[in-house]
């Protein structure tokens, strides 16, 4: 609503004799609020029609002195009635505005997670340089008559209880007594993995890698894929899981998915 449809449809007056439905009424008020024209207009408009006709007879008779003098302030009553309801009413108005900055620390506050790509990657990788124990069984002949079959014995005991950081220590042992052995490099390299010791086992595992022990070489490429993901050299992770493809062995499922699984992440 604007000055000239108020002026068209003369929606003062109408206003003032409440003939305006509920929209028309809301239109108004809200065009008067900030409209000094329009709110003076409205102002003269209830002086004029709370002012007594001077036609009717006996009017002023009628009134007693009091009553004069009220009906003498009421145009001023309804004024001050007016501003009190315009300077509510922007109180009102401006305590449902958010502010700007207000909205902009909700938007910050609400960001819900880090968007740094990079921050990102260095997470996926980790999770696929994760490590399970590979297992192992004891042999039920094995010889224990020498020191170092004897401490490898003993080293996986405590590999076999879950305790990486014993067995590691005992596995150094037997490693130092036979530098060549493929098993004891084996495990070696695996508990260095379990004790992020990633450098350590890339070269353990790398011993353990003989033509004549297939099962530990598989194994050995596959344990060394996972070094080299907690070095993030990627590079050199595929390498060893494409090696570890190569033999077809029981780690060729997971080295098949682990390979997909970094080929999405370059």
């Amino acid at each position: 609503m604007n000055c000239r449809e108020i002026d068209e449809k003369a929606v003062i007056d109408r206003y003032l004799d409440a003939r305006l439905d509920e929209t028309e009424r809301q239109d108004f008020e809200d065009h008067y609020f900030g409209c000094t024209d329009c709110f003076e207009q409205l102002r003269i408009a209830r002086m004029l029609q709370a002012k007594p006709e001077r036609h009717q007879t006996g009017f002023r008779t009628f009134l007693s002195a009091p009553s004069r003098r009220l009906v003498a302030l009421l145009p001023a009553a309804a004024l001050v009635v007016a501003f009190l309801f315009v300077t509510l009413y922007g109180n009102w108005r401006s305590s449902r505005t958010v502010p700007i900055h207000q909205v902009t620390d909700n938007v910050v506050r609400r960001s819900p997670v880090d968007t740094n790509p990079g921050a990102e990657r260095e997470t996926l990788i980790s999770q696929l340089a994760r490590v399970d124990p590979p297992p192992y069984v004891p042999a039920r002949l094995r010889e224990t008559d020498d020191q170092a079959r004897a401490q490898f014995d003993r080293a996986m005991y405590h590999y076999r209880r879950g305790d990486y950081v014993a067995a590691t220590q005992g596995l150094e042992i037997a490693a130092r007594l036979t530098p060549a052995a493929v098993d004891v490099n084996f495990y070696l390299g695996a508990c260095y993995l379990l004790t992020n010791q990633p450098e350590k086992a890339v070269d353990a595992l790398h011993k353990a890698i003989s033509p004549n022990a297939s099962d530990f070489a598989e194994q050995a490429h596959y344990y060394l894929a996972k070094a080299y993901l907690q070095e993030h050299n990627l590079a050199s992770a595929r390498t060893e899981l494409e090696l570890t493809l190569k033999l077809h062995g029981a780690r060729e499922g997971e080295a098949r998915k682990l390979r997909q699984e970094l080929d999405e992440l370059q």
